[in-house]
This record gives structure tokens, C-alpha cells and sequence, in this order.
């Protein structure tokens, strides 16, 4: 767990600026779903059900984010 804080900062300014980016709000709900996703499974690490519960969950909002970029890029703007 000591290991996941260290890159707290990292995270805290990449999600700044993806949020910044013009364009960024037709991402908005599944990426601020994903971020969800993973304090989430950050925070059950260690407990075994709550864990697979969350990863499962983390998986999905994965495939919903990667989903909602591919419709961005389909229509070749933002």
C-alpha cells in the first residue's frame, strides 16, 4: 500500500491536465468513473472479495473509457 501513495502527486497532476485539455468534457463522466474505479481498488488492496469486486469494476470502467476514446477518435476531433 506504501508503494500506490508515491505516485498520488503523479496521478493528482496527469488527471489536472487531462481535466484542463480543451475537449476533455466529452470524456468527463468516464474518466472521472475510471479515477473512481481505482481509489476504489487502491483502497480494498488486501481485502480478497472487496478486492475482485473492484478489480472487476476497475476492468469495466477500463472498457467503458477506452470505448468513449474510440468514438472521440472515429470522429477524428474532440
Amino acid at each position: 500500500m506504501s508503494d500506490l501513495a508515491v505516485a498520488d502527486p503523479l496521478r493528482y497532476e496527469v488527471t489536472t491536465q487531462f481535466f484542463m485539455t480543451p475537449g476533455s468534457e466529452q470524456l468527463r463522466s468516464q474518466a472521472s468513473r475510471l479515477m473512481d474505479a481505482y481509489y476504489r481498488l487502491r483502497d480494498s488492496y488486501g481485502k480478497d472479495s472487496a478486492w475482485v469486486a473492484a478489480r472487476d469494476e476497475y476492468g469495466l470502467a477500463v472498457r467503458e473509457f477506452e470505448a468513449a476514446v474510440r468514438a472521440v477518435l472515429h470522429r477524428n476531433h474532440i
